[in-house]
């Protein structure tokens, strides 16, 4: 599977790799209470409040780094 900021938080949360990737650009996301909230969401619809901003660089690395994973 191909991850980017346009997969669901489920998808890249329940993938090893893309839990890495998370706590890297989210940290706080999964300790959260409103986490479970969230699984629904793109990573980039989620990174569009503001609690979770990230710059459009962020977001195109964010991307690039869930797109290289295998």
């Amino acid at each position: 599977m191909v991850f980017s900021v346009d997969s669901k938080v489920k998808e890249i949360y329940e993938h090893e790799q893309g839990r890495a990737v998370l706590e890297q650009y989210l940290p706080k996301l999964t300790r959260t209470p409103s986490f479970q909230m969230t699984l629904g969401m793109s990573l980039r619809t989620l990174c569009s409040f503001a609690q979770w901003k990230l710059t459009g660089e962020q977001l195109d690395q964010l991307d690039q780094d869930l797109k290289s994973i295998q």
